[in-house]
Order: structure tokens, then sequence, then C-alpha cells
């Protein structure tokens, strides 16, 4: 299953939490993206490794989970490539 933070300005995170909320973890697969962002109807890119952190654990409690087996950059033709090729984001 892939989401986003971005999907609904957090609206699709929340409503597919609920959903799997008694779906044994073990039965799917779950994606998510770090990068772009939107919020109030105003869509902004961050990039950095520490967004990109704080960003998982958000993700990983709107969905009601303990891991994401799948994290994505969203939208990298929007990033500063020098930023997310040269300096790794962290190891989670």
């Amino acid at each position: 299953i892939d989401v986003s933070p971005y999907y609904g300005h957090l609206k699709a995170e929340q409503v597919l939490g609920k959903a799997l909320k008694d779906i044994d973890r073990s039965k799917y697969y779950l994606s998510t993206k770090v990068g772009r962002y939107g919020k109030d109807g105003v869509n902004y890119w961050d990039y950095s490794a520490q967004r990109a952190t704080e960003s998982v654990y958000e993700s990983m409690e709107r969905l009601n989970v303990d891991y994401i087996d799948l994290i994505n950059i969203h939208d990298i033709e929007f990033a500063d490539l020098e930023q997310v090729c040269k300096k790794p984001f962290p190891l989670w």
C-alpha cells in the first residue's frame, strides 16, 4: 500500500491508519514518502534529514504501525539533488 503525508494533506494516512488498525501487520507491505508536505491548503517541500526523520515517525503514528517497509523521496524533481544525493538520509 502506497501513501504519503502529502496526499490529502495528511488525510490519506489518517484514514488508512484507521482501516489498517485491526489488520495483522504481516499481511501487507506499506510505503510512504518524505520530502513533500501540505497543510491548510499550502504545499511545501523539505528534503532535510531532520524533517525526513520526523516525517517517518509522524507517518507511523498516523498509520498506527511500528514500521514502514519502504520510504520514498517524494517529487525528487523539486529537490536540491546535491542535498539528496551527497548528504545521505539517516538510516532508520
